[in-house]
This record gives structure tokens, C-alpha cells and sequence, in this order.
């Protein structure tokens, strides 16, 4: 649930990066800014829930059209 500053969002059971990503900026494909920003958290793959995320802003100069995460 991203809070109301739009700055954190807290992960439910079950989330992942991609899933994240989409609910935060409508783009599976900018999963990768959010894992930049959350080093300590890169490894998980799927969220326990309750973790804690930072969310940078959307990547204006990206084109995200179709963009698929760096690992498809």
C-alpha cells in the first residue's frame, strides 16, 4: 500500500518487484528503479509482507512503453 506521501509503500504477502511496480507506476518494466533504491531488500523475490519500501520517482526521460524488467 503506498502511503500518502507516495514515498513508501508497504508490501502485502505475496507482492514482488514487478507487481509493485505496477500497482505504483502502472509499468512492470520500471521493477528495477525500485530495486536500485531498495538495496538491502534486491534479493527477496517475493515479499513476506510488511516490508517497508522507498519509492523514487517515475523515471521521466525513461521510455517505459512495453518495457520489460533488465532480467526478461
Amino acid at each position: 500500500m503506498l502511503d500518502e506521501t507516495g514515498k513508501k509503500y508497504t508490501c502485502a504477502a505475496g507482492e514482488t518487484w514487478c507487481g509493485v511496480a505496477f500497482r505504483v507506476w502502472q509499468r512492470e518494466g520500471l521493477a528495477h528503479h525500485l530495486i536500485a533504491a531498495n538495496p538491502l531488500l534486491a534479493g527477496r523475490v517475493v515479499f513476506n509482507g510488511g516490508e517497508v519500501l522507498r519509492v523514487p520517482e517515475k523515471p521521466k526521460d525513461e521510455s517505459d512503453r512495453g518495457a520489460l524488467p533488465p532480467w526478461r
